[in-house]
């Protein structure tokens, strides 16, 4: 349990240093940036690269990580309400920020015509 309980918290870390980054930069990029300066940053000098091809496994680890621990604690009520509150929060903040990302580039998703 404790092995467990400390992998889900090392990913988790990895996972909110570099969305906590992110979300500091974040606020020029939305509001000060042109969506011609977005689009060149962000597509065609490949700035989020890394984001995507370390960043989403790890957010992916860290939401089964922290599911792990509620599943085992279930038979403890107040523990496996906290844990799984932590796993649907982890959850939940990716989709609202998979969320704003889509609203903010416009993208529709495959094949959508604009």
């Amino acid at each position: 349990m404790r092995l467990a309980i400390t992998k889900a918290i090392a990913l988790v870390v990895m996972s909110l240093g570099p969305s906590f980054a992110h979300m500091l930069e974040a606020q020029p990029r939305l509001f000060v940036w042109s969506p011609e300066l977005w689009r060149d940053a962000v597509v065609f000098n490949a700035q989020f690269w890394w984001f995507a091809v370390a960043g989403a496994p790890i957010e992916i680890l860290a939401i089964l990580s922290t599911a792990k621990p509620a599943f085992l604690l279930r038979a403890t009520r107040p523990n496996f309400r906290l844990a799984l509150a932590g796993c649907v929060g982890f959850v939940l903040g990716l989709a609202l920020w998979c969320g704003a990302g889509q609203q903010r580039s416009g993208h529709r998703g495959a094949g959508s015509n604009p």
